[in-house]
């Protein structure tokens, strides 16, 4: 049997979100949203990555064994894609950041 939801009966969830949006300025809850998905990705990414930015064997091997391109060596392979993967996630989370628009001239 199906239920009714009344109107007053709202989740807390909703409660909260509704409380955010009119205290907090979108531009920074778009922001901290951004750095929330961005940080999962970083941290998928610093799995492949030992340290800042060495790049173990097993790294090396996924690219040998899974990967198989064609083109390219394993390592360098690994290499090359270290610095999109953590360069990205950086452009990520500045891409939602509000820019000012250019003034105008007058004429």
């Amino acid at each position: 049997m199906a239920t009714i939801a009344h109107p007053e009966s709202r989740s807390l969830y909703r409660q909260i979100t509704e409380l955010a949006g009119r205290l907090l300025p979108g531009d920074l809850l778009l922001l901290v949203q951004r750095f929330g998905i961005a940080a999962v990705f970083f941290q998928s990414g610093r799995t492949k990555v030992e340290g800042l930015f060495t790049i173990p064997q097993t790294t090396i091997d996924l690219f040998e064994l899974e990967y198989a391109l064609p083109l390219l060596s394993p390592k360098l392979a690994a290499y090359l894609a270290r610095g999109p993967s953590i360069c990205f996630r950086s452009y990520w989370c500045s891409a939602s950041l509000p820019v000012s628009p250019p003034p105008r001239c007058s004429e």
